[in-house]
């Protein structure tokens, strides 16, 4: 897929966004930009408190057109008019119209709370940080998490996170015993653990892919297990990544007996992840069509969710995103100095379609990303490093593309940040900054570049634990690198 083709689309649809004056009415739910745009709204705002009202002003009177046209080019290029009207419109109608917006309370930090006739949601609005203020994301969630499970279910809860080695790798063997669906060997290893005075609650841990063992026991399915687990106390709808419950995971795996078991002990099979999708969308899309028909069987008497409009748009959304992000990422890392991928990558950010704190450029390709790989990388303690992703800047600054890496910076890029981030084989997580990509990959000039511009040189790999330097194989890089520490150093005394 080629840049210039996705760019084009996402483009045409913001120009065709902006252009439509006899559109119906609409509404949104995510961010995509931190740039302003030029507007097309009836009126302009002059501060970021204004704008807010404003858009609220417009929402209140049901011309969602005019609240539209007050989000930014960026927002525009992902979310498509007429979804967002109607996605808007069935929203706001299913929550009983819109009451009132407490704006007063907003802050670039804060949520508003939107009285509904039907609910109360909390709603955040991001905006442009300078002048013409646009609106470049809005989310919209329940003020009572647990009201929005489309089933009025329980609330949220996840597994606690491994963090020393030692219990990592006893969390390892007893996802083995799992994995085996030999439910008396995952108890015994847990009463040998406490023999040794580890009474570590392994049921409520959280593994690779904040997977718990119910997680795992479901993937694999291990009905045994997964009942023996339920038994012990974990949630039966506990999240991992991506949101996915136990249940998200057996149906997308096809695990029918575990499946039912799981919704025999209460698990929501209406549940959306954050993604928008089902369990039985998820198994449908698998090929998994038996455990599909009777996920929709068994939700057939469940009232849909108000909020299942916006988790539509905002799927469409994500999936214009993924492409953008996918095609930008094999052009920036086949020709980086190539000035087509420079021009259309300063357009890119220029229009905001990609701010610092988009990480979805694939960077390393690394082995394959999946939940069942994960998990027998853990068993195995393979440690190596897997897919890295990471900012615009910190691609550009790990293939060396000086002008991108520039004109990132000059836009409000960090120069300390451009993070990029992994995952182990094992499932421990590092990151690091835009600059020890580029001294790792030797691109001096972009080492240079972004010590000049204040770049912090007392950088480290947090899953290596390695210092900026460790990674400096060029001398000339590990020369301006003690050069640029010095500096530091005396301008902090």
């Amino acid at each position: 897929m080629k840049i210039s083709n996705v760019l084009g689309v996402l483009l045409l649809a913001a120009t065709v966004a902006g252009c439509s004056k006899d559109a119906d009415q609409a509404a949104s739910t995510a961010a995509a930009s931190n740039k302003p745009a030029a507007s097309t709204a009836k009126e302009s705002a002059d501060t970021p408190q204004s704008t807010v009202a404003q858009f609220y002003e417009y929402r209140s009177k049901g011309d969602y057109a005019a609240a539209y046209d007050m989000t930014s080019e960026g927002y525009r290029g992902y979310y498509d008019r007429q979804a967002w009207i109607a996605a808007m419109r069935d929203f706001e109608e299913a929550a009983g119209g819109f009451k009132r917006a407490d704006v007063k309370s907003w802050s670039p930090t804060d949520k508003i709370a939107v009285e509904y006739g039907n609910l109360t949601a909390n709603e955040r609005v991001v905006v442009s940080d300078t002048g013409p203020y646009r609106i470049t994301g809005l989310a919209i969630t329940a003020q009572d998490a647990a009201s929005d499970d489309g089933q009025g279910g329980q609330g949220e809860s996840r597994g606690e996170r491994i963090t020393d080695p030692a219990t990592e790798m006893t969390f390892n063997g007893v996802v083995e015993s799992i994995s085996n669906n030999r439910p008396k060997d995952l108890l015994n290893r847990m009463e040998y653990e406490k023999r040794f005075g580890n009474r570590t609650p392994w049921h409520l841990l959280a593994g690779p892919r904040e997977m718990t063992l119910l997680h795992f026991a479901a993937l694999q399915g291990a009905a045994d297990s997964a009942a023996e687990l339920i038994r012990l106390g974990t949630p039966v709808d506990v999240l991992a990544e991506h949101d996915s419950t136990p249940l998200f995971l057996a149906a997308c795996a096809g695990r029918m007996e575990t499946v039912k078991l799981l919704a025999s002990h209460g698990a929501n099979v209406g549940r959306l992840n954050d993604q928008g999708f089902k369990p039985q969308d998820c198994a449908k899309a698998q090929g998994k069509l038996e455990v599909a028909s009777w996920l929709e069987a068994q939700s057939g008497g469940i009232a849909k969710s108000p909020f299942e409009p916006l988790r539509r748009l905002e799927a469409a959304a994500g999936t214009k995103y993924d492409e953008l992000c996918l095609a930008v990422s094999k052009t920036i890392r086949s020709a980086p100095n190539d000035q087509q991928t420079i021009s259309q990558a300063k357009m890119l950010i220029d229009g905001g379609f990609f701010s610092q704190g988009d990480s979805c450029f694939v960077i390393e390709e690394g082995p394959p990303d999946s939940a069942v790989h994960q998990m027998n990388a853990a068993i195995r303690g393979e440690r190596g490093r897997g897919k890295v992703m990471g900012s615009i800047l910190a691609i550009a600054a790990a293939v060396g593309s000086t002008e991108i890496v520039r004109h990132a910076v000059e836009h409000g890029f960090d120069p300390s940040g451009g993070f990029y981030s992994y995952t182990t084989l094992n499932g421990q997580h590092g990151s690091g900054p835009a600059i020890l990509l580029a001294t790792q990959n030797g691109h001096a000039d972009v080492v240079q570049l972004l010590i000049d511009k204040g770049a912090d040189v007392n950088a480290i790999d947090s899953g290596s634990m390695r210092h900026l330097l460790d990674y400096a194989e060029d001398p000339e890089i590990r020369r301006m690198l003690a050069v640029a520490a010095r500096t530091q150093l005396e301008k902090s005394r």
